[in-house]
């Protein structure tokens, strides 16, 4: 089966759309929306985060957004996709139970429980990048990587480029790496915030209305029609800074002749703790000081 390496801004972009096309439709059309509080509450959410192989049985990309809706900061954990569980590999959760399994496989590895999911085709990717426009982008090194049986061709250069969605796609695919995975999901964490501060503003809303039904096509997702405008407003939010991204901690190790990444339980407890610590603390209402 073909594998595509999938990035990790999926629901950023996805949600920010949605909201910023929530909010254009609010400005052409004069019908104001509800209150963002009502909408999105201000309470941390979880929201799995899965991005499937081009046969959308495996999922090739997973990791959970801890998202601060009064704030708009976001906390992202990656999970690698070989990350060793009770059935096998982490990535054949969804191939055998579908979205439910994943979400209880990954609830269980972090000790958590997840409100939504985002799942998302290679497809949804270019529309978004090439909607917005492209993102300009340093690429920290050569890439070049061919192979026919994936229909795949990286061909980049290092440098500082603008990348549209093709060229965005080669970035977060390439794998070939000195410090192999993970410094692919760093270089595809970096991407995330310079997406973020690149296109995280008003003045997208009058280009994106058409680009609903596009990721309507190729996005499953649980989140409630309701509560878009309110994620948009998190993206509406959001700098370089406001976005904490980690992997999962662990280490990759054969078990015979089969590679694995094993959690290391103690360190990912501690990391989960923190961030939902975190997020608590930021959603506390700050008391204001009056004078006696």
């Amino acid at each position: 089966m073909t594998k595509a390496r999938k990035i990790v801004t999926i629901l950023l972009v996805v949600c920010m759309l949605l909201g910023i096309c929530s909010i254009g439709s609010w400005v052409i059309t004069g019908n104001p929306p509800q209150l963002l509080s009502a909408l999105f509450p201000a309470k941390s959410r979880t929201v799995l985060i899965l991005g499937m192989d081009n046969g959308g049985l495996r999922s090739d990309v997973m990791m959970v957004a801890f998202i601060n809706g009064r704030t708009g900061n976001v906390d992202i954990v990656s999970i690698p996709r070989d990350t060793k569980v009770r059935i096998g590999k982490l990535t054949s959760a969804h191939a055998i139970g579908g979205v439910e399994q994943t979400k209880e496989t990954i609830e269980e590895l972090l000790n958590i429980e997840i409100d939504n999911y985002v799942k998302f085709s290679f497809k949804t990717f270019n529309d978004v990048i090439d909607a917005l426009g492209g993102v300009d982008y340093y690429v920290p090194q050569d890439m070049y990587h061919n192979d026919p049986t994936q229909d795949l061709l990286i061909d980049l250069e290092e440098g500082m480029q603008h990348l549209d969605g093709d060229k965005a796609q080669q970035l977060v695919r390439f794998r070939g790496y000195p410090m192999g995975d993970e410094q692919r999901i760093k270089v595809q964490q970096d991407f995330i915030k310079e997406l973020v501060k690149q296109k995280a503003n008003l003045g997208l809303i009058f280009r994106l209305p058409g680009l609903i039904s596009k990721i309507g096509e190729t996005v499953e997702t649980d989140i409630p029609q309701s509560q878009w405008l309110g994620l948009g407003n998190v993206a509406l939010k959001m700098d370089k800074n406001a976005i904490s991204t980690y992997q999962m901690p662990g280490s990759a190790q054969y078990i015979g002749r089969v590679s694995y990444y094993l959690q290391d339980e103690r360190e990912t407890k501690e990391l989960i703790e923190e961030i939902l610590e975190r997020q608590k603390a930021r959603t506390k209402p700050v008391k204001e000081e009056t004078d006696e």
